[in-house]
């Protein structure tokens, strides 16, 4: 007996269907294995790079200590070298000092002592023994307040 097309339709139908599905049952076969095959190799390629990113980040973690430490010490010397030519003390500070009284004090006690105005004069001195910035050239300023005082009184 012969079969009916009718009922050969769906059989036909089916094969076709099922002919479709194997084949695309053998491509995502095909792409699957080829997907794992990308895959691995991206997996090797990441590992490489981690592995590459490790090694240069220990060669430069030591490049960058010993730079970060060279730095720090040039830095320190730079500051030590401009702390002592702008902020160190004038070497000859009691003479900078005894120079800048001179230019404040001496013509006006010049001139009270001509004038005979001894007890000005000794005046100027007294403020300028109590002012805390003539400390270091407190004997000079002494010395001249007693010589002021002995011509005062030789004088009188």
């Amino acid at each position: 007996m012969e079969p009916n097309p009718q009922e050969q339709t769906p059989l036909l139908d089916c094969q076709q269907r099922l002919a479709a599905l194997e084949k695309a049952f053998s491509t995502s076969e095909h792409r699957t294995h080829r997907l794992m095959q990308d895959n691995n190799a991206l997996q090797q390629e990441l590992h490489q790079l981690q592995h590459d990113y490790e090694s240069l980040r220990l060669q430069k973690g030591g490049f960058g200590f010993k730079a970060l430490l060279g730095s720090g010490f040039l830095a320190t010397l730079m500051a030590i070298a401009f702390w002592y030519f702008v902020f160190r003390p004038s070497k000859d500070l009691h003479a900078h000092l005894f120079e800048h009284f001179q230019k404040e004090h001496q013509f006006n006690i010049e001139y009270a002592i001509s004038q005979g105005q001894f007890k000005h004069a000794e005046d100027l001195l007294k403020a300028s023994l109590e002012q805390p910035e003539n400390a270091p050239i407190y004997p000079e300023i002494q010395m001249v307040y007693k010589i002021v005082s002995a011509s005062k009184r030789k004088c009188e």
